[in-house]
């Protein structure tokens, strides 16, 4: 049904993933870990009101599209895709499908970045398997993200957290702050177990 009369949808359009089918993951890997290829997806924009869909960017190899954020100005957004070597990347792209580009630099086997948000500072921080460590109670066998930041055009990125297990889904909250998963083996059931963490932008005062 079409939202025509909630007072809180002050706004139009939302984005949105069109997808054949439903990317899938254990709760406990990362995004990495999901088939990057075979999908028929694109983002759009569906108007709540009126039910119209605009494409905004639709693969051409059959690739995922997933983890969508918009720019606080509205005018771009960055999401996941796997690259031309199968490894995701954070991307970005206009509002109206202009301008699709790389932003993530760290170019390495086994290394994906994905899962990036915006900082009101331009900056952006994102999960990204470059510490190349494997998860301990699984013999290593998977590796997991930490949390990373880097400048609107990929430079200057350094590492912000230091785990060895997954640090994910970073948001921005109303003062400013990082608030983050954390996957900790220390005091809990740690299989299903995760910690709601928050830091300052630049990775202190975790």
């Amino acid at each position: 049904a079409l939202v025509t009369e909630n007072p809180y949808i002050d706004f139009d359009e939302i984005l949105v993933v069109l997808s054949n089918k439903i990317a899938k993951k254990n709760n406990w890997l990362g995004t990495h870990v999901i088939k990057g290829k075979g999908y028929n997806n694109k983002i759009a924009r569906l108007n709540l009101k009126t039910g119209k869909i605009t494409d905004v960017y639709k693969p051409e190899d059959g690739s995922l599209v997933c983890e969508l954020d918009l720019h606080y100005d509205a005018g771009k957004l960055i999401f996941s895709q796997p690259d031309k070597n199968n490894r995701y990347q954070v991307m970005e792209v206009g509002i109206d499908g202009s301008n699709r580009r790389q932003v993530s630099t760290i170019e390495c086997e086994h290394v994906h970045n994905y899962g990036g948000i915006y900082l009101p500072s331009e900056k952006i921080v994102f999960s990204s398997t470059a510490p190349l460590i494997g998860v301990p109670c699984i013999g290593g066998g998977k590796s997991v993200p930490n949390l990373y930041l880097m400048d609107p055009d990929g430079q200057n990125t350094r590492q912000l957290t230091f785990e060895q297990d997954a640090d994910w889904y970073p948001t921005v909250t109303a003062d400013g702050k990082i608030m983050y998963l954390r996957w900790e083996y220390t005091d809990i059931m740690h299989y299903y177990s995760r910690i709601m963490m928050t830091m300052n932008p630049d990775g202190t005062n975790q």
